[in-house]
């Protein structure tokens, strides 16, 4: 019963050290990434919206995402002084004993792949793209990692 488990968090420790976006040396700061027009995270609605503080103070709200820039790795510099930017990650988050729809943010022209399922017993290795604006449906209780891939 456990294997499931540990193979699952393996999986999640492989994730981190594959991306930059997972383990940065700073915390994200919300604020544009200097020579881009992105920030580097941004906080979601369900309705695919950027929150704002009303939304923060909903003491019913039940679900958000976050939007994790790749380019935030330009920001980023390796042990040689390159820049490192990454793959962009969204990862939702239903708290609520209800499905929520959630609409997935622009991609700039790529779709968004899922990575991560918590309600799919498979966990990881998922099969299943969607492109932006699409509503999704996520499962009560769980989280979606979704990263943006080129069409």
């Amino acid at each position: 019963e456990g294997e499931g488990l540990l193979a699952f968090t393996r999986r999640l420790i492989e994730l981190r050290h594959e991306h930059i976006v997972f383990r940065r040396s700073r915390f994200f700061s919300g604020k544009t990434i200097p020579g881009t027009e992105v920030k580097d995270v941004t906080w979601l609605r369900p309705d695919g919206a950027e929150m704002g503080e009303e939304d923060w103070a909903d003491g019913q709200a039940k679900a958000l995402g976050l939007l994790l820039s790749g380019e935030a790795g330009l920001m980023h510099l390796t042990e040689r002084g390159e820049q490192e930017p990454d793959d962009t990650f969204c990862l939702l988050m239903n708290a609520s004993h209800e499905k929520v729809p959630f609409v997935l943010p622009e991609a700039n022209g790529a779709r968004w792949e899922v990575v991560i399922d918590s309600a799919d017993e498979r966990g990881f290795d998922l099969e299943g793209e969607h492109g932006p604006g699409k509503e999704i449906g996520l499962e009560p209780r769980s989280l979606q990692l979704l990263v943006r891939r080129q069409a």
